[in-house]
């Protein structure tokens, strides 16, 4: 309102007013007081002065009780650089905005007011039936957009959805999915993303806030167990203590919720997926079941175990093993691994197993026993010779081995690899129109050169075939392996001393990497390590290497107790030995990968490690004790030690030929 078009009231009214701000800001001026009130209208300057009567010092003090007007004033008198104006803060959430509504204790801003809202329409939903809020005519959330929001063609993906015009966009029909969201620089990771939540510590993009959710700390005000989304003074605060609508916790317990289960923590999700999953308990299987339900519902990693859950397979497989009405056992799980559910079946039976319900079995023989029927039936026509050349000649040897040292994943994957070999060269040599008795070396020649230096697995095969008399004597060249390149001996030497003394490093990667540097010993092993392999003496702690003691040198004969009291397992022998390396599944040791993954994160890199350490031990042991305590066979063991020791035979052949030019 301009000041030719005001009257005498509203004329005296914008003086008085003026004279306020000046009394309430000494370091004011008169033109930019005036400058503050000129657009406000006479209704909001007699409301501005009648609270200004009330609370004199509403300018300075910051209160949150300001009204519409008396804000605006104090935001203008901040953008022309009054330092004695300060802007009120939100009761809720504490972020410096414009408080648009009036509760008990102050005034919030919108987002704050809209979380009120919210939270006020809490009801049981018309169509879903659920316990939440409801802002749309009885409908929660979720089911209105789902159900009775307008919906229209996305003019991006051809979906019939719920649809808005997007400014970012050129003003186009987009769904949610296609729409671009406006980027902001995250509180937490500092990327230019787009936000997921407003928090009080600032937005959060989609990783920073399932991350936040998912690894909840302790909060420095309440103490609670909760997700950390504000910060003041430096001090982490829960969603309740840094002004926020919500702390993020479980609705039925005290616990702190997930990011993928809204309103419950993920024990609660689990068990309600349970129940949903397990709904028709036989009785034969109700022991069996409750057990498997409970080693699920106290998993350590409940977003992993929820998701699995929540696949169809899952629930596909649970619904076939229910419905038989007999208890389950591994024939059962073989026929559902058969049927399809590779993956499922070995999830369930490791908990199984672990939790007494199944007895327990060699996984190895009978996964490579399973993958031969998945075989045989992918080529039926090779269906007698692939199970001959696997019962009598890859299976035999794999119990021998077991007979003497424990099965690792390294050899179940050798024995799998030559019977697929086997196939594949059958399978390729009928589309040449042959057979496996009127195959030439000219046919091997041409499966070879055809494809990838795996192929080179199909002799094991051959030479088996040959010896039994069904093919001819074929030749197929050991593959060429190029010189292991190692680590040299002062990184090798530095990153052994930084497993031993860095503390930074976790303590499974600080073992790990020491076996490694020091007794080259491959991961698989590492992994199979259990509290009875620890052998405590007077003298010093021994670790047992595959029936070979050897020697734990200070500090890594700490680092080895440590690890195996840190989680509850004992170091002395007992009867139900526990692994130094757990894994994930109960009972279970950790994989091979797994571990190699998080020496890769530290910069451990274990091939480059082992290949210096097993060098070191040539030179200093017999190729026999080398095989006993690395694992490898004499074979390789003496390849190793004639790599590790000087040829003396070619030194003194030289001084021979030295010489004798000498004397010429």
């Amino acid at each position: 309102m301009s000041r030719q078009s005001e009257g005498p009231a509203a004329t005296a009214t914008r003086k008085a007013l003026i004279k306020q701000l000046l009394a309430g800001c000494p370091g004011l001026t008169p033109e930019t007081a005036g400058a503050a009130v000129v657009d406000l209208t006479p209704q909001a300057r007699f409301a501005a002065r009648k609270h200004l009567d009330a609370h004199p010092t509403a300018l300075t003090s910051g209160s949150a009780e300001a009204i519409a007007s008396v804000q605006k004033i104090i935001g203008r008198l901040i953008e022309a650089g009054c330092t004695d104006a300060r802007q009120p803060a939100c009761t809720q959430c504490g972020r410096l905005r414009f408080l648009a509504h009036l509760v008990p204790g102050g005034r919030i801003c919108e987002s704050c007011g809209a979380a009120v809202r919210y939270r006020a329409s809490v009801a049981v939903c018309r169509r879903c039936g659920k316990t939440r809020p409801c802002p749309a005519r009885g409908l929660c959330q979720a089911c209105y957009y789902e159900h009775e929001a307008p919906k229209k063609t996305c003019t991006e993906c051809g979906k019939h959805a719920y649809c808005q015009i997007s400014a970012r966009d050129g003003n186009r029909l987009l769904c949610d999915d296609c729409r671009t969201r406006a980027s902001t620089t995250c509180a937490f990771c500092g990327r230019n993303a787009p936000a997921t939540v407003n928090w009080p510590r600032g937005p959060a993009c989609k990783p920073c806030y399932a991350r936040r959710l998912d690894e909840p700390g302790l909060c420095h005000r309440c103490g609670r167990f909760r997700a950390l989304i504000g910060n003041v003074g430096g001090h982490a605060l829960c969603g309740t203590c840094s002004g926020h609508s919500t702390d993020y916790g479980c609705t039925r317990c005290d616990n702190p919720g997930g990011a993928h289960t809204p309103g419950t923590c993920y024990p609660c999700a689990i068990d309600d997926q349970l129940a949903r999953t397990l709904a028709v308990i036989p009785a034969e299987a109700a022991d069996q079941l409750q057990q498997l339900r409970s080693a699920v519902a106290d998993t350590a990693n409940g977003r992993s175990a929820l998701q699995w859950l929540r696949q169809s397979n899952v629930r596909k497989l649970f619904i076939g093993l229910t419905a038989t009405g007999k208890p389950i056992s591994h024939e059962a799980l073989d026929d559902a691994f058969l049927a399809g559910h590779h993956i499922a079946t070995g999830h369930i039976r490791k908990i199984l197993v672990a939790a007494g319900s199944l007895p327990p079995r060699d996984e190895h023989l009978a996964r490579i026993e399973l993958r031969l029927g998945l075989l045989v039936a992918k080529y039926p026509q090779f269906d007698t010779i692939l199970r001959t050349y696997a019962c009598w000649s890859v299976l035999p040897r794999l119990r021998r081995r077991a007979r003497t040292r424990r099965p690792t994943e390294h050899i179940t994957e050798w024995a799998r690899a030559r019977i697929h070999s086997a196939a594949h060269f059958l399978s390729w040599a009928e589309e040449q129109g042959q057979v496996l008795d009127t195959v030439t070396q000219e046919h091997v020649d041409a499966w070879l050169t055809s494809g990838k230096s795996t192929r080179h697995n199909v002799r094991d095969f051959l030479v088996w075939a040959a010896r039994r008399g069904y093919a001819r004597e074929l030749l197929v060249p050991h593959r060429g392996k190029p010189d292991p390149a190692g680590l040299d001996e002062d990184a090798h030497w530095d990153v052994l001393q930084q497993c031993l003394h860095d503390d930074q490093l976790p303590l499974d990667v600080k073992v790990a990497g020491a076996l490694v540097h020091l007794y080259a010993q491959p991961l698989s092993r590492i992994v199979a390590l259990t509290s009875n392999d620890i052998r405590q003496h007077p003298e010093d702690n021994q670790l047992i290497l595959d029936r070979q003691p050897v020697p734990l040198p200070p500090p890594l004969d700490f680092l080895v107790e440590q690890l195996a009291t840190e989680r509850g397992k004992k170091p002395e022998p007992g009867p139900t030995p526990t692994w130094l390396f757990r894994g994930s599944y109960p009972g279970r040791p950790m994989p091979v990968s797994t571990l190699q993954r998080r020496l890769n994160s530290h910069g451990i890199r274990a091939k480059p490690s082992r290949v210096t350490a097993c060098l070191n031990l040539a030179q200093d042991l017999p190729p026999a004790v080398l095989a006993s305590i690395t694992g490898m066979h004499v074979i390789t063991a003496e390849q190793w030690h004639r790599r590790a020791t000087p040829d003396w035979g070619a030194y003194l052949a030289a001084r021979r030929q030295a010489n004798s030019a000498r004397s010429e």
